[in-house]
């Protein structure tokens, strides 16, 4: 079983992004514990659609973006302890 975080360990919300196969990470949002992080994620998977996208998909804690020009866009929510860095 993984060790438990103590008390004091804050939860990040981080998501890769993945236009062209490219891979990146940003810290999004922190919460007090991991349910409370995984309860952030629907709020965030559809913000501010851009103009030239045709449709938008949400498949759990992924949100794929369809651009008119045929390009996707890729973005998965994950909650890891801060002290985790998700580029390793």
């Amino acid at each position: 079983m993984p060790p438990r975080p103590s008390h004091a360990e804050k939860w990040a919300l981080c998501h890769g992004t993945h236009p062209s196969g490219a891979e990146e990470w940003q810290h999004v949002e922190s919460s007090g514990s991991q349910p409370e992080c995984w309860a952030i994620i629907p709020r965030l998977q559809l913000v501010e659609a851009d103009a030239d996208v045709m449709r938008t998909v949400v498949e759990g804690h992924r949100t794929t973006a369809y651009y008119r020009d045929g390009t996707k866009y890729v973005v998965e929510f994950t909650c890891l302890p801060d002290s985790v860095d998700p580029r390793r």
